[in-house]
């Protein structure tokens, strides 16, 4: 399954294959879909993290509420919250 998240956070430039990234990135940020939250918020997560993703932030729509997924376990924030990701950059969402 290839997954297209809205930014991919890296800590050095990723190689570039015709105009596509193949690397994994240290964190990603997504945005619910309509209709795909399920999709956004269960499966998607676990599927990052199981291929190398360190923290997974995902913005639900409904509810402006963050969800940020690590391997330690989720935490749910509002709207803005400043966030240290476990590659020590530092994202606001």
């Amino acid at each position: 399954t290839v997954k297209r998240p809205e930014v991919s956070i890296f800590c050095a430039r990723p190689p570039e294959d015709e105009g596509f990234v193949h690397a994994v990135p240290e964190a990603v940020v997504e945005i619910t879909s309509p209709g795909y939250e399920d999709k956004d918020l269960v499966h998607g997560p676990p599927l990052y993290l199981r291929n190398g993703v360190k923290d997974v932030l995902v913005l639900d729509r409904r509810d402006g509420m963050v969800h940020w997924f690590a391997p330690e376990g989720k935490t749910t924030h509002p709207t803005p919250t400043d966030f240290e990701l476990s590659c020590g950059c530092r994202v606001t969402v």
